[in-house]
Parts: C-alpha cells; structure tokens; sequence
C-alpha cells in the first residue's frame, strides 16, 4: 500500500472508511504518520534534508513552508483520528 505518494495516499483515505475494523484503518495511518515523522525534504545536500531556512530563494522558501505547514496539519489530524479509533476500539 503507497502511503508515501500523496496522491495515492489520498486514494486510500478515500477507501479506508470501508473497512469496519478500527484495527486496520489504525495501522495505516500509524503507518503515514511514522513516514511523516521521518526527516525529508524536496531538496537535499548530500544525504542530508535542507528546510527553508538555508534557502534564499523565495520560492524554494515557499515550497518548503508549504509543505511543513501541510505536514504539520497532517500529523494533528492523525493523532485526532487515531485517539478516536482507539476510544472506539474500546467500545
């Protein structure tokens, strides 16, 4: 299952509400937000994943803020769900 591609990562939200296991849909998205925790980047030196900061180019600037704002909006909506599928889990 793709949970790294957004786009395919989307097409398996869509899907994921399908299942009526709370089991499931938990470990895919503990799955996504193991990846999002992983240091990345779109533009790297070397091994090494570059942010924003080292950047004085307004538009890679923007790419990289862009991107973190979206992650970080990402991870409060996996620990959301996963609180409540684990509340629902218990029921």
């Amino acid at each position: 299952m793709q949970i790294s591609d957004e786009n395919h990562w989307f097409t398996v939200l869509a899907f994921l509400r399908q299942l009526d296991d709370p089991g499931p849909q938990t470990a895919v998205l503990r799955r996504r937000l193991d990846f999002l925790r992983e240091p990345s980047s779109f533009f790297y030196e070397g091994e090494r994943p570059l942010g924003a900061e080292e950047f004085d180019d307004p538009f890679r600037q923007g790419i990289l803020q862009i991107a973190r704002a979206t992650s970080q909006a990402e991870v409060r909506w996996l620990n959301a769900t996963l609180k409540a599928l684990a509340h629902q889990d218990l029921r």
